[in-house]
């Protein structure tokens, strides 16, 4: 939730994700991905707690199957009354508090002066990671993690062979 917040709250205030130093691989679709996931997995294990499998359904056994939702659900009143703390509309969001200056053109433009000076084993590397990931929407394709486990592969191969 904090992400897609705080994605919502930089658009909402005029700012442009080419702003960000940093950029989620799946973008604010991956957060949407992941809390839906997280909600599915807490219905699910409602009704398996709700109407256990092979067996009928049971008050106490759901309440010992299903005791986290309640516990958390109470801390986080507990929290919110204790601390006065409130729901914070995306135009109040604070993104500027904190933040450092920083200068993305000259970074750039310094990142690519090092990378001049690469050799070649940097570049295929680079190269790789470029063409399974999309750098400039900030999404990744889902064959990022086993692209870099082709990458770890072939420079291993290729260290050995020059050794051999």
């Amino acid at each position: 939730m904090a992400h897609i917040r705080f994605r919502r709250a930089w658009v909402a205030q005029g700012n442009s994700l080419e702003d960000l130093a940093f950029r989620a691989a799946a973008g604010a679709w991956g957060s949407w991905i992941g809390l839906f996931l997280n909600v599915m997995c807490l219905v699910a294990q409602f009704y398996v707690a709700l109407f256990p499998i092979g067996g009928t359904p049971n008050a106490r056994r759901f309440f010992e199957a299903y005791l986290a939702c309640p516990i958390v659900l109470a801390l986080f009143i507990i929290w919110k009354i204790w601390k006065r703390t409130r729901y914070v509309r995306i135009m109040e969001i604070d993104l500027q508090s904190g933040r450092r200056e920083l200068n993305l053109r000259e970074l750039h433009e310094a990142e690519m002066a090092e990378r001049a000076g690469w050799g070649p084993l940097q570049k295929y590397v680079l190269v790789t990671i470029l063409l399974t990931s999309d750098s400039i929407s900030g999404s990744a394709k889902f064959s990022f993690p086993l692209s870099l486990a082709t990458i770890l592969v072939r420079v291993v191969c290729e260290s050995y062979a020059t050794h051999v």
